[in-house]
């Protein structure tokens, strides 16, 4: 899993220096189920979705290298909250860009740490049925839903838009030619040195800061 925190900090630290820049403006999200929500955009990237209970750190997408028994690329949604209160016993991601389906979270990947929350979805590897949207042109947005309950059974949600811009999608699918060569390199010559360099991930997602 090597990548997300890093990539997720760089990203939060890029968003955070933009946000003196620009104005903020309130935009119409769609969500799957035909209803509409305002939402703040700062250079048009979403603001992180906030409420008394938590605010969004990260909620996107990291591509990352292949591993044995798959050379694949693959890829895991990665997401981080900030907890604003005490108790919060569980969440839940749900992406309601088209039809609201339930994350599957990698437990080993998904935990409560001091007033954190962090969670990643199970490795995939990169196809047009995993990622339609990333061989798609223009640019994506897409939208998670958090529910967290606390332990005296309360619930509460946050809705997070997420854009994929035309630019990122370009960028990621040059990476993934790169991954993929890397890889065709190592299995051709398995017991010499591979000189080529280059990250062990990329976020392909814009995270929320």
């Amino acid at each position: 899993m090597k990548g997300i925190s890093s990539h997720g900090a760089m990203i939060s630290a890029l968003l955070a220096c933009l946000a003196g820049c620009a104005s903020v403006e309130l935009r119409e999200v769609r969500l799957g189920d035909g209803r509409r929500i305002r939402h703040p955009y700062r250079n048009g990237i979403p603001e992180p979705a906030a409420n008394a209970w938590a605010k969004v750190e990260v909620a996107g997408v990291v591509l990352l290298r292949g591993q044995d028994p798959d050379p694949r690329p693959h890829y895991v949604e990665a997401f981080a909250l900030t907890l604003r209160r005490k108790g919060i016993a569980e969440v839940r991601v749900f992406d309601v860009s088209g039809t609201p389906v339930e994350l599957e979270l990698d437990k080993a990947h998904s935990k409560f740490k001091a007033d954190r929350w962090v969670g990643a979805t199970p490795r995939r590897s990169v196809t047009r049925e995993h990622m339609p949207w990333l061989f798609e042109q223009g640019d994506t947005e897409r939208v998670f839903k958090f529910v967290l309950r606390d332990t005296d059974g309360k619930s509460l949600e946050l809705l997070q838009p997420s854009v994929v811009t035309d630019r990122w999608k370009t960028d990621s699918l040059e990476q993934l030619d790169w991954m993929l060569t890397l890889d065709r390199i190592r299995r051709q010559n398995p017991a010499g040195k591979v000189e080529l360099s280059g990250p062990d991930s990329a976020v392909i997602g814009v995270p929320a800061k």
